[in-house]
């Protein structure tokens, strides 16, 4: 009679609020298919038992699951597993599985992976990642415990009657809102009035890699509707919360919008808001019936500590039409159109350049799950232009920068409104969206340093409208200023004249100036550019500041390249100097990838309209211009 000597592991399921009460001895197994030609199975069967830390409630029509790898060690999972994917079921006694299966009969040590929720599909064959996601309408229980994700690792196991304790860690974060009433406003009736929660445009699907324990991939911009219903506790309404993916909420925006006695609040950020994973966010917006909601405090609490923030929501500003008097593009010269917290279009004031039109014009383009449909665009104003020949069509080749421009028969368009199929319409449609704008800005935050900076679209390319003007590296460490006490050319540092910041090669190629997102634009970027704008440096240059001479900047693309000047290796010395004020501006130019740099750099010159090379050392300070990645 063989001696069965069960194992027992305890997987500890560290889930804020899932609803299922797991605690009970059950078997797992194995089909004969999934065990190794190697290791033999022998007679002492794996059993588990599942047991929570937080207070959790089982629910008859419960099918969660988990999923567990058994490997023989040290092997990794991107090799050969001993047991794969097994599921664990929720039933009334607890976890079970339907099939029994044995420890290695050679008595190898085990390492043991589980994950929550149970996938299906696992970890693929070779591979140590998997695809997470979250819902997007948690409201639900269920769909609420679903979003999260939970692993959990025992490793050199081996077959001996004693618990194997699985202690799953929370990988997302959970992000609790309240509100809290001021002034002496009666919180029974906030209570009453129901107020409706949107987390606005987050990532909702990502990939976890067991190896690292780290979460990449980002992707599936989407709104979000976090579980639960208001509660009153200590004059606050509580109870609704969201598992969101580990992410960085930029700067500017919109994260929550409120409703309350149909009136919308939003909540924008100002400065960058890092949702960590395994912490627990909370957020508490304080509401005035007067003003509204007058401030938000960000804490963190339960999990683990994370990052604290403060922002200020103001009372949201919709309407269904939309008047082109209401950008003024002075900050931007970009905007996005938001329904709903999505954006569903993108109004921008540009230079378009085919050969039936060199103007500027504000131009509108539909935009679907962020994307803006380049094929679609209306030239809803040329810009200082009355004649009737607006309305017309700006086509994009986003491969080669170009532009097919179908000219229009319409007078000056002084409005627009998005139909619920996001057509855009000149007449108000039957079913007209809430639209709201908002500008689009670069928000770098470094340190205690936040730069913002204003973005312009030229042909299919996305560029600062102003030069890189931060004292950081993008990973906080501080850039050396050079100074005549401390300078070398070899080591990396920026120098400094009146507002201007000129950066030197060492500097430029550590591949850590530019802000997340953006990249020192290359060399491919420059000629796209260059080819667009047909070489004629008169477009990029601001009206301003230049030195006079027969050739006049127009900056019809709204680049404003200022001549800034340079710094320039001084003659006769080992040493730099400042010169060319009003006359150059130099940019530099990256080659194949972020550490190198092209042959030559960007010149432009006040006595000549070409957009012009120069040469660099190690001497030389030159301006920075970054350009969102993946736009050209």
């Amino acid at each position: 009679m063989r001696n069965h000597l069960p194992i027992i592991v305890s997987i500890w399921i560290l889930i804020g609020s899932v609803f299922c009460i797991w605690s009970c001895v059950n078997s797992i197994g194995e089909e004969e298919d999934e065990k190794t030609d190697t290791v033999i199975p022998g007679n002492i069967p794996i059993k588990i038992s599942a047991k929570t830390l937080h207070s959790q409630i089982y629910r008859k029509d419960c099918d969660d699951a988990i999923g567990l790898y058994v490997l023989i060690s040290p092997t990794t999972l991107d090799k050969e597993r001993y047991i794969e994917n097994r599921q664990f079921k929720c039933k009334a006694s607890g976890f079970v599985t339907e099939e029994e299966v044995y420890y290695p009969a050679e008595k190898n040590k085990c390492d043991f992976i589980s994950y929550y929720p149970y996938q299906q599909t696992g970890i693929t064959a070779g591979e140590q990642k998997i695809n997470i996601s979250i819902r997007t309408d948690q409201n639900s229980a269920t769909n609420y415990n679903r979003s999260d994700f939970m692993t959990a690792q025992a490793n050199n196991i081996s077959a001996v009657k004693k618990n194997i304790e699985l202690h799953h860690t929370h990988r997302l974060c959970q992000l609790t809102i309240r509100i809290k009433p001021t002034n002496g406003y009666d919180i029974n009736i906030l209570k009453k009035s129901n107020p409706v929660i949107r987390i606005n445009q987050v990532f909702t699907q990502a990939t976890y890699d067991f190896d690292k324990n780290e979460i990449s991939s980002l992707g599936q911009l989407q709104n979000v509707i976090p579980n639960g219903e208001w509660n009153i506790d200590n004059n606050t309404l509580t109870g609704k919360k969201s598992i969101l993916i580990p992410q960085t909420i930029p700067a500017g925006n919109e994260i929550l919008t409120l409703s309350i006695d149909s009136k919308k609040y939003e909540c924008r950020l100002k400065e960058n808001y890092e949702l960590e994973s395994g912490t627990a966010c909370e957020l508490t917006l304080r509401y005035d019936p007067v003003l509204g909601i007058n401030g938000i405090t960000a804490e963190i609490n339960d999990w683990k500590e994370g990052n604290k923030s403060e922002i200020t929501p103001t009372e949201k500003e919709e309407k269904t039409g939309i008047l082109i008097s209401d950008f003024d593009f002075e900050q931007s010269s970009v905007y996005s159109i938001i329904s709903e917290g999505k954006i569903v279009a993108e109004v921008c004031r540009e230079y378009l350049s085919s050969p039936e039109i060199q103007a500027q014009a504000v131009v509108i383009y539909p935009a679907k799950d962020g994307v803006n449909d380049w094929l679609k665009g209306i030239v809803l104003q040329i810009i200082n232009d009355d004649r009737k020949i607006h309305g017309g069509k700006a086509i994009w080749d986003k491969k080669t920068n170009t532009l097919n421009y179908v000219p229009g028969n319409l007078a000056p368009i002084l409005s627009f409104y998005i139909a619920s199929d996001l057509s855009i319409e000149f007449s108000k449609p039957a079913e007209p969206l809430l639209l709201s704008i908002r500008k689009k800005v670069l928000t770098d935050i470094r340190k205690d340093e936040t730069c913002i900076y204003p973005i312009v679209k030229i042909g299919t390319q996305y560029w600062m409208r102003e030069n890189l003007k931060t004292v950081f590296y993008n990973d906080n460490q501080k850039i050396t200023a050079k100074t005549t006490s401390n300078y070398s050319k070899s080591s990396a540092g920026y120098f400094k004249e009146k507002t201007y910041l000129f950066y030197n090669k060492a500097a430029v190629t550590s591949g850590k100036l530019a802000p997340k997102g953006w990249k020192i634009a290359d060399n491919k970027v420059w000629q796209l550019l260059k080819s667009y704008i047909k070489e004629d440096g008169s477009v990029l240059k601001s009206s301003r500041l230049w030195k006079k001479s027969e050739y006049t900047a127009s900056d019809l693309t709204e680049f404003n390249a200022i001549p800034t000047g340079i710094f320039t290796k001084e003659k006769g010395a080992d040493s730099s100097i400042y010169a060319f004020a009003g006359e150059y501006a130099i940019y530099w130019n990256m080659g194949n990838d972020q550490k190198t740099l092209a042959e030559k750099s960007i010149l432009l010159r006040y006595d000549s309209d070409q957009t012009a090379e120069a040469n660099h050392s190690d001497f030389c300070g030159y301006s920075v211009r970054c350009v969102l990645e993946n736009s050209e």
